[in-house]
């Protein structure tokens, strides 16, 4: 039986012990429709990502979490 590409046991660790995640485990972790949206948010420089290779994308959750509040938009009052 093969194993999907998404599945936990590709995750990549680097040295420091810092989790990388697929751009499909991103968009579970943050609990958007899909990978497009995450697509969406690099293609606007909303959040940070690794280039580890041609096509070969990572991310940081404790990195793209701080991106993202800082985009929050603060109530008035």
């Amino acid at each position: 039986m093969m194993q999907s590409l998404h599945t936990p046991q590709n995750k990549v660790e680097g040295r420091s012990g810092i989790l990388f995640l697929t751009k499909y485990e991103l968009a579970s972790k943050l609990n958007v429709p899909s990978a497009r949206s995450v697509d969406e948010m690099m293609r606007r420089r909303k959040i940070p990502f690794v280039r580890m290779g041609h096509r070969t994308l990572r991310f940081q959750l404790d990195r793209v979490l701080e991106a993202l509040g800082r985009l929050e938009v603060r109530a008035i009052g």
